[in-house]
């Protein structure tokens, strides 16, 4: 998109003496790329943020999981102990 915006530039410059309306085609053209250009560069930066924000989750969702396993090998060695104990009765 932009090398198209910068030969329609070119174009423009050169039909300028020429084609006066042509011109204005050109120019209103390249607008509308730049215009695109820029909003597809400010929704690469939102989904840049979004991808950072699901990696952070994710991490998050991770360390959760890793402490219920944790809970969970606690309970056991828990209730292992007391096994233990009512078995020595």
């Amino acid at each position: 998109m932009k090398r198209k915006s910068e030969s329609l530039e070119k174009a423009a410059e050169t039909m300028i003496s020429v084609d006066e309306a042509a011109t204005k085609d050109y120019i209103k053209e390249k607008i509308e790329i730049e215009s695109k250009i820029s909003t597809l560069e400010k929704r690469k930066q939102d989904l840049d943020k979004d991808i950072s924000e699901m990696d952070e989750l994710k991490n998050e969702l991770n360390l959760k999981i890793l402490e219920l396993k944790s809970l969970k090998q606690r309970e056991r060695l828990n209730d292992l102990k007391f096994d233990i104990k009512d078995m020595s009765k």
